[in-house]
């Protein structure tokens, strides 16, 4: 049941103005006719308890506006987790390396030690939090690298000592997008954050 602290924490007021965006998008993208869309609506206003509003959108695919305009455009991007989140992931790589790709699900706080060693994260197919994602590196004579798809606002801040941390993917400022704080300490080592590659 430890998943679901980050529920108990956020009001509910907050995540059924979620619950009726992910709503009012997939009305939008034809997933919802108008009969469906207005019943959920009606069941969104009425529910008193997180997992009940929970359960209104719990059947459809996950989606947001980013995502779906960077899909139209040939880009890749990241989709919002609105099930159970984490609080916190530990990945450690120590003379070994450590990776994620595909589809996975980064919880809201991520602590990285790479000492001799690497971690990878790929956060293409990732089912991101939505609101902010935090990501604390500590690299080693080690190296992070991840990647990062449209739709997503990047805030990169760090203490290289005779190692870099670099933002390849760039600021980011797009209102409502899922947002990842990387603070990184890099002695001897690197942190990259790199785009993901745009399809052809």
């Amino acid at each position: 049941m430890g998943d679901l602290k980050y529920f108990q924490e956020i009001p509910t007021e907050q995540l059924r103005e979620q619950v009726v965006e992910q709503l009012k998008l997939h009305y939008a993208h034809d997933n919802l006719s108008v009969e469906e869309f207005e019943q959920r609506l009606e069941r969104a206003s009425a529910a008193e308890e997180k997992l009940a509003l929970l359960k209104i959108v719990n059947d459809l695919p996950s989606i947001s506006e980013h995502t779906y305009t960077a899909e139209m455009s040939g880009e890749k991007s990241a989709a919002l987790n609105m099930g159970d989140v984490r609080q916190q992931q530990d990945l450690v790589a120590i003379f070994s390396g450590t990776e994620r790709k595909g589809v996975w699900y980064p919880a809201r706080n991520i602590k990285i030690l790479a000492a001799f060693g690497g971690v990878d994260l790929d956060f293409t197919q990732a089912m991101l939090p939505p609101g902010d994602t935090y990501i604390d590196a500590m690299c080693v004579f080690g190296g992070v690298d991840m990647i990062v798809p449209e739709g997503v606002n990047v805030e990169v801040s760090g203490v290289p000592i005779f190692g870099g941390i670099d933002n390849k993917y760039g600021d980011r400022r797009l209102p409502g997008a899922p947002t990842l704080h990387i603070n990184g300490f890099a002695l001897f080592g690197g942190i990259d954050v790199k785009p993901a590659k745009r399809r052809r």
